[in-house]
């Protein structure tokens, strides 16, 4: 491999090799021009050839818009900030920095400076645990294909998923996954009520009728692959649902004399809408493999029903069948995108990136 050399040193070299050419022309006039034309042309060589790689690489990216990058060949990091906002969206993780630490000059394309390097700081290495560290002049060992996807980055802090190269590939593989197998609708194992009750004289309630539904049966059905839009911000699912129907559902429903009389029902939905929220992360252990987590405490699904009709019930019964319904398709769908996708997509990120299980 060849060796590089310093600009200074380049710029003296040619210069003297330029100054020797110039004394052999007989005229003064010609010899500086050929000592200025020739130095400025071997200068601008040498510019050139030092810009022609970079440096470094984005390690990370804040949420505040501060950048943290890292040489390629070495250990110091620091830290800029682009003012330019269509510039700024370009970057992700692993995008290539040139830098110039003497004059805390940053550039994304190699040719003009963007930016002012904000801190410079060392990042030592520390051996594994359980690992010797290497001797003098040995030869680092070779890096994973998921440690240079994460930009050289050693047991990091949780960062949105999106910010992973392959994040949206993972986010819609899960997607796609997670439909396959069918959905099942099964009623909540409660009572809903709407007993009538009339006061007596002294204030005193008393039950004088009892309204109540209660069913334990299900359906299973399917769903298309959801539209999802995955930011640094967070992912947001949207699943529409044109038409649901089921029959031959068993209840068992009280009107009038407290006892339970086993009826049938049938289940009529249109214009299902459903609107999910998350925000997965992603982290690189030591070893520098990932792992996707969820938290559930950031989860938040929205059901609308365009319209619903409950066929073999008669009216009284209808609210609360409805209600179950309702309930029980919250269920149902908070099953499927907090536990189902969450699952798939840790499926998919040890393909990937040789993840683990999800996390809360």
């Amino acid at each position: 491999m060849p060796q590089r050399i310093s600009l200074k040193h380049w710029v003296a070299t040619t210069t003297g090799l330029c100054g020797a050419l110039a004394a052999a022309c007989r005229w003064r006039a010609t010899r500086t021009s050929i000592v200025v034309g020739l130095t400025l042309f071997c200068l601008a060589g040498a510019l050139t050839a030092s810009a022609a790689a970079p440096c470094c690489g984005v390690m990370e990216i804040a949420k505040n818009g501060l950048i943290t990058a890292k040489e390629s060949k070495g250990t110091r990091t620091f830290q800029f900030q682009v003012a330019d906002p269509a510039l700024r969206s370009k970057l992700r993780v692993g995008s290539p920095v040139y830098a110039n630490f003497d004059t805390r000059q940053v550039s994304l394309d190699g040719k003009k400076p963007c930016c002012t390097m904000l801190k410079i700081a060392t990042a030592a290495k520390q051996p594994m645990p359980g690992t010797t560290p290497a001797a003098p002049g040995a030869a680092p060992p070779a890096q994973s294909g998921a440690a240079q996807l994460a930009g050289n980055v050693t047991a990091a802090a949780p960062r949105p998923l999106a910010t992973h190269p392959q994040g949206q590939q993972m986010m819609s593989q899960a997607a796609q996954n997670a439909v396959l197998l069918d959905l099942n609708f099964q009623f909540l194992n409660k009572s809903y009520k709407n007993d009538v009750y009339v006061r007596d004289p002294l204030g005193k309630k008393h039950r004088v009728s009892c309204v109540r539904f209660k069913s334990t049966s299900g359906f299973r059905f399917k769903v298309d692959p959801p539209a999802f839009t995955l930011t640094s911000q967070g992912l947001r699912v949207e699943q529409n649902i044109s038409k649901l129907t089921a029959d031959g559902l068993t209840v068992k429903v009280q009107l009038g004399p407290c006892a339970d009389i086993a009826a049938g029902m049938g289940v009529r939905l249109t214009d299902v809408k459903l609107v999910y929220k998350a925000k997965p992360m992603i982290t690189f252990d030591q070893n520098q493999l990932c792992r996707v987590s969820w938290s559930r405490d950031t989860d938040e699904l929205r059901v609308a029903i365009g319209d619903m009709n409950i066929t073999g019930v008669q009216n009284d019964i209808d609210k609360l069948a409805k209600d179950a319904v309702r309930e029980a398709l919250n269920a149902v769908f908070d099953a499927y995108f907090g536990g189902r996708l969450r699952g798939e997509l840790a499926k998919v990120s040890v393909n990937v990136c040789g993840g683990g299980k999800s996390g809360k």
